[in-house]
């Protein structure tokens, strides 16, 4: 009826068929007659009813072939309701669209929304977990805290405003920069220095470093550059 099976027609199909020739997506989430997907690349494809906007495309005409949503290719987790969606970036943003008349979008309005739209400002967000009419999410927030583990050792953690400093490492240690969803963003072997030095200063949100030692020690250090 509204084309949610994706394979470019609006008939009902009693067996499994393939949708398109793509062989790498990543995730999908069915809602109310319609479907969005990620693909491993990070891109947003969505398909079906979208009387509500609940697709994402900035219109409110029904798909029966997957069409991709804006241009990023950051979306990292998807959860569907009855007629609208929501969706987390790596960096820990909640995204949303579509029906809104209760205000579900969370973007204190209750006025729907045809295109992602960003709820509040914050980018530490953990989980998230739609209803039909309602979204329950789950923050994790650190604000430079340090485990135990790292004060119990010779490592040197020093955080500027604009830097992550970490002085008295041994040579080859490994240093890895993670987001608050446990996605590693960068890493870097220290090689023969005893100093690592990395700029924060485009980070948003919650992360964690990890330093590798030569010795098989492992050293955490939470971020919060809100």
């Amino acid at each position: 009826m509204f084309g949610q099976l994706g394979d470019g027609t609006k008939i009902d199909n009693n067996t499994p068929l393939k949708i398109g020739t793509s062989s790498d997506w990543k995730s999908i989430s069915a809602g109310y007659n319609y479907s969005i997907a990620i693909k491993n690349d990070g891109t947003l494809w969505a398909w079906g009813s979208n009387v509500n906007g609940e697709l994402g495309d900035g219109t409110n005409i029904d798909k029966n072939i997957p069409i991709k949503i804006d241009t990023s290719t950051d979306w990292f987790s998807i959860f569907t309701a009855n007629n609208h969606t929501f969706a987390t970036k790596y960096d820990g943003s909640i995204w949303t669209w579509g029906e809104n008349s209760v205000g579900q979008l969370g973007d204190g309005t209750k006025t729907a929304s045809n295109l992602p739209i960003q709820v509040g400002s914050k980018s530490d967000w953990k989980s998230i977990s739609a209803g039909g009419y309602h979204v329950i999410a789950l923050r994790e927030t650190y604000t430079n805290v340090e485990t135990d583990f790292l004060n119990n050792t010779n490592i040197n953690f020093i955080e500027t405003r604009d830097d992550i400093i970490i002085q008295d490492l041994n040579e080859n240690d490994e240093v890895q920069i993670y987001n608050l969803l446990g996605i590693m963003i960068t890493k870097f072997n220290v090689g023969n220095e005893s100093e690592f030095r990395f700029n924060k200063s485009n980070l948003n949100g919650v992360y964690f470093v990890k330093v590798i030692s030569n010795q098989n020690n492992y050293f955490f250090k939470f971020i919060c550059n809100n």
